[in-house]
């Protein structure tokens, strides 16, 4: 592909995606309210579930990072696959190569 027709691919993406981050996010809610998350994960940890818009602007990065991977381990271990429970202060860099390990045993 061609830099200029990887240019238009981008462009056409970009065009459309504020409507279709709405509609993904709000799929992923709908999901993951269906997993009840709200009444397992959220009590669990002890947090406040997050809106629907949580993580479309980074207002506080480390905290945004815990809350994914934080549902990140909670689906993995719904799914049967140990996974500890990450901390807040955890090394990002760890906490992220232990996801991709999980989820390419997967495929």
């Amino acid at each position: 592909m061609s830099q200029s027709d990887f240019s238009g691919v981008l462009e056409r993406e970009q065009m459309g995606t504020g409507q279709n981050i709405t509609f993904q996010v709000d799929d992923l809610m709908d999901k993951l309210k269906l997993l009840n998350y709200d009444r397992l994960l959220v009590r669990e940890l002890k947090i406040k579930p997050p809106n629907r818009m949580y993580f479309a602007k980074s207002t506080n990065p480390g905290e945004q990072f815990f809350m994914f991977t934080s549902i990140c381990a909670w689906l993995m271990r719904k799914l049967g696959h140990q996974f500890e429970q990450p901390q807040e202060f955890d090394d990002p860099s760890a906490t992220i190569a232990r996801i991709i390990k999980i989820l390419q045993e997967m495929i």
